[in-house]
């Protein structure tokens, strides 16, 4: 079995600065289901916009790069909060021609920072 593994860790203020800043950051840089998520999260808003984006950060990374865009890497959540990937587009056929065939992905924050690490697992030979 080969893996590729990518993390990211981002400060929640530069997300929010970047969200209050830039009328359309949000919706270019998370799809509308992410941001329903984040939007009912309260205060907790942008350390989730923050996990997200660094979860988005580390598939690239995983991929070593690959193109794609930013909707094409989804965040998404079981009913008892667990994170999970939905992968579309560039991002799931360069996930294809690698051999990944399955994904974990790990979110955390605190008060400064928040943290994702994205695992991409399967018997390709190019992993």
């Amino acid at each position: 079995m080969s893996i590729r593994y990518g993390t990211d860790i981002v400060k929640i203020e530069r997300i929010r600065r970047l969200l209050d800043r830039k009328e359309k950051a949000a919706e270019r840089l998370f799809t509308a289901a992410e941001r329903m998520y984040a939007e009912g999260r309260g205060k907790g808003k942008y350390a989730s916009y923050a996990a997200m984006f660094a979860a988005k950060e580390a598939v690239i990374k995983a991929l070593q790069g690959g193109g794609g865009t930013w909707h094409e890497i989804e965040v998404r959540h079981t009913e008892s909060g667990a994170p999970y990937l939905q992968l579309a587009g560039t991002v799931r056929q360069r996930c294809e021609e690698i051999g990944a065939v399955s994904s974990t992905v790990s979110l955390s924050h605190e008060r400064e920072y928040a943290i994702a690490g994205v695992i991409l697992w399967g018997h390709g030979s190019t992993l």
